[in-house]
């Protein structure tokens, strides 16, 4: 991870580093003399760090998309993607987001852009 610091020492911008970046960042960084300090935790954030740019940025086109839909194509997801019924629009949202990994994911993401497209 790549971050700028202000001068009080808060974060100001913040990169995730592809693994070629990695490399890059630190042969560049060993031409710099090293510097100690001491780090407070503010406000920690949730992040899965083993997960690609494309799988988080599919996680978040899903959620952004499953409030969003109707009840019937809920239900249809809901089949598709676990075999499991239910008439209650919390339950199914809350089962669909339970659920949620790699190859789920998959398919409500390109159910979810494909009923996009149709509207």
């Amino acid at each position: 991870m790549g971050i700028k610091l202000s001068n009080t020492g808060k974060v100001l911008h913040k990169s995730d580093l592809l693994i070629d970046e990695h490399d890059d960042v630190l042969d560049c960084a060993s031409r710099y003399a090293e510097t100690e300090f001491n780090v407070v935790v503010i406000d920690a954030e949730n992040n899965d760090h083993f997960k690609t740019r494309k799988q988080k940025q599919m996680e978040k086109y899903i959620m952004s998309e499953l409030e969003s839909q109707e009840t019937d194509k809920l239900k249809y997801l809901l089949y598709e993607c676990l075999n499991e019924v239910s008439a209650d629009r919390k339950e199914i949202l809350r089962k669909l987001k339970q659920s949620m990994n790699s190859e789920i994911n998959k398919k409500m993401y390109e159910f979810l852009r494909l009923v996009k497209k149709d509207v």
